[in-house]
């Protein structure tokens, strides 16, 4: 008895499935009825055909609604639920910030290795000033004081400077980052 169920189960199951392949693989040459428009959460997400009382929507616009990237090849439509494009777009969005976080620092660099050029120019003209002093000036004191604290200044700046020259390294490499993850998704989008 069970060998019966099992085999009429079996029958049904095929026998449900020739009329849907059959209403596939008919659809060329069949007129077109009307064009419906499709929503999800009350909008718009497409125009539907109407062929023989059965609705088609074209794969792109479900695709586009449901986020998911459409792949077609020799063997048919393929819908992704990992969306390349959209990882592009973060991606992309990221090493642009990247990008801006850089040019601040770069634009900090330059304006510190400006400031450092015209302390060193200060600093030379103190110490020359110093140099032209004699020994009994009652101002020899002050200049000297002047000058030791260029000094620090200096040296602090040069400090900052490394400091800056590394985090713009650092900025420099996430960048390579960022291109060579979107070269890798540019690549995989194009492959699909």
């Amino acid at each position: 008895m069970r060998k019966y169920i099992v085999g009429f189960v079996a029958g049904l199951i095929v026998a449900s499935a020739l009329p849907a392949y059959g209403a596939v693989s008919s659809l060329i040459g069949k007129k077109v009825t009307k064009e419906i428009q499709v929503k999800m959460d009350s909008e718009t997400i497409g125009t539907a055909i109407v062929v023989e009382g059965r609705s088609y929507l074209p794969v792109r616009s479900l695709s586009d609604a449901l986020d998911l990237t459409v792949q077609v090849n020799a063997g048919g439509v393929n819908l992704v639920t990992e969306n390349i494009a959209k990882e592009l777009e973060i991606k992309k969005t990221g090493r642009a910030n990247v990008v801006i976080f850089r040019d601040k620092s770069l634009v900090k660099v330059n304006d510190l290795q400006k400031y450092i050029v015209d302390l060193d120019t200060r600093l030379e003209n103190e110490k020359t000033l110093f140099a032209s002093m004699g020994a009994d000036d009652p101002k020899r004191s002050t200049q000297a004081e002047i000058i030791t604290s260029l000094e620090q200044e200096k040296e602090k700046n040069d400090q900052k400077l490394v400091e800056l020259k590394s985090e713009l390294d650092k900025f420099n490499k996430m960048i390579e980052e960022r291109d060579a993850e979107i070269a890798e998704l540019e690549a995989r989008l194009q492959a699909q």
